[in-house]
């Protein structure tokens, strides 16, 4: 399995259990949060994988209205990440 691939299950799995948990816990209902990559307030970003490969590089285009990443890798790695803020759980 690809390294990438992998991760993107990991973290799937991760989200979906911990949503299933909050849910019966009684917690505030969940809102709507866009993360469109249009938005600087998200505060997407650039995360290198490894020094030993060369990056990924992204470019942000718009598609039919909307603002997506197009990521180009030969031969390279890296991620884009946006960093979630807590959010005041009542």
């Amino acid at each position: 399995m690809q390294p990438i691939l992998g991760i993107t299950l990991v973290c799937l799995l991760v989200c979906s259990t911990a949503v299933a948990v909050e849910s019966r816990s009684g917690a505030a209902p969940c809102e709507a949060r866009s993360f469109d990559f249009g938005q600087k307030a998200v505060g997407w970003k650039h995360q290198p994988l490894s020094k030993l490969t060369r990056d990924t590089v992204d470019t942000l285009k718009q598609e039919e209205g909307r603002t997506v990443l197009h990521a180009d890798a030969h031969g390279s790695a890296s991620l884009y990440v946006a960093r979630f803020k807590k959010v005041a759980v009542y």
